[in-house]
């Protein structure tokens, strides 16, 4: 949860693309629609009690001004509830904070709108826009490769060749640095586990050649060697 402290310093530079700042939830449908966009971006903080010349002043909030907010963002399609904390400013007042993550179900609409962050404003998606986003989320969601692979576990991989991997990508800079060497913290950071359980991406790259080629004969790689340059003749 932000402090007083964390909110004045992030306000510092003014709104940007993670965040939108308002004076009051009496803009609880401005607010809906900053949340729209973020979650169709990349995430972020809409603060709630902030002047427009960046002067922190809170209001007073009940649980009902909560409620209330927590209705319009219900509006969002599909639902994303992001969290929504009360910071103390000074007397009775406080300042309403949502924390917004990037969403993984996108493309999110509000009001029927699709809309997304763009530096300090939201604008609508366009057509081509949301139907990409909407190609790359379902193709994301059904890719073979991400799916959980039954009967694995970390054990079952070349451990020496998950780290062998990772340091080779950070000798090339495609990586950084990673403070762990276990080999379940290496493939998080390599997006190869969900829902702490191995993805198939996983397997085919650091699994076994023998189970391998038990279980993903389809991954196998065959090499053939021909004489010239068609295949009229084998030779290995």
């Amino acid at each position: 949860m932000d402090t007083l402290e964390d909110i004045r310093n992030l306000i510092v530079a003014g709104e940007s693309e993670t965040l939108e700042l308002k004076r009051s939830t009496g803009e609880r449908p401005q607010v809906a629609e900053s949340v729209c966009a973020m979650l169709n971006q990349r995430g972020g903080r809409v603060v709630i009690g902030v002047e427009p010349d960046g002067r922190v002043v809170g209001q007073q909030v009940s649980d009902d001004t909560i409620q209330r907010l927590s209705g319009d963002l219900r509006r969002i399609e599909p639902i994303a509830m992001p969290s929504i904390d009360r910071v103390a400013v000074e007397g009775d007042k406080e300042l309403v904070v949502v924390r917004v993550p990037s969403g993984s179900n996108r493309p999110y609409t509000h009001g029927g709108q699709a809309l997304i962050r763009v530096g300090s404003t939201n604008r609508r998606l366009t057509q081509n826009e949301y139907n990409q986003i909407l190609v790359e989320r379902l193709h994301g969601e059904s890719r073979w490769e991400t799916q959980i692979a039954d009967d694995w576990a970390v054990e079952d991989l070349d451990a020496s060749e998950i780290i062998g991997t990772v340091d080779d990508a950070v000798s090339r800079g495609r990586l950084n640095p990673q403070v762990s060497r276990a080999p379940l913290d290496l493939l998080r950071g390599m997006n190869l586990i969900r829902e702490e359980r191995l993805v198939r991406a996983a397997i085919v790259l650091f699994g076994s050649q023998a189970r391998l080629q038990s279980r993903y004969q389809q991954c196998m790689l065959r090499v053939a060697k021909f004489r010239g340059i068609d295949q009229s003749e084998f030779l290995d």
